[in-house]
């Protein structure tokens, strides 16, 4: 009898995803290793994406009603097999038309951040051109 082959029952965890809320409300999030085993845990809640870690990717998701009140619970998990790891994680190429339109938005979000720091900095400078006028204006009818 052939010696079974390892890597054909042995599963690696790639990805979580996860219930955030009440029984009746809340919203899903995926917590997932892109890269495989060893590589890092990225959060993908709505748009925003962050880095995570393994701990909080495979312990903290369990749910409870203990001195933490978390109401978080790994609603789904995704295995891979580790004779199937290079072939599901391999890189692919993005078509041309969805690559052009993430680099349009990524130059649209860039724009829209420049934007936003230039009005946040011309605030800035009115409030405390407004501060200056306040100080001068009670220094000048401030009485003996």
């Amino acid at each position: 009898m052939p010696a079974a082959d390892p890597s054909l029952s042995t599963y690696h965890l790639h990805a979580v995803l996860v219930h955030q809320g009440e029984i009746f409300s809340g919203h899903y999030y995926a917590l997932i290793r892109p890269q495989g085993p060893g590589g890092p845990w990225f959060k993908f809640n709505d748009r925003i994406v962050v880095q995570t870690s393994e701990t909080a990717a495979t312990q903290e998701q369990y749910g409870g009603r203990g001195l933490l009140n978390m109401n978080n619970s790994a609603y789904v998990l995704q295995y891979v097999q580790e004779a199937n790891l290079a072939a599901v994680l391999k890189e692919v190429s993005l078509p041309e038309g969805l690559e052009r339109s993430l680099r349009d938005e990524a130059d649209r979000i860039a724009v829209w951040r420049q934007r936003a720091q230039r009005q946040n900095q011309e605030c800035n400078l009115v409030k405390l051109l407004c501060a200056q006028q306040v100080r001068r204006l009670i220094y000048e009818h401030a009485g003996p």
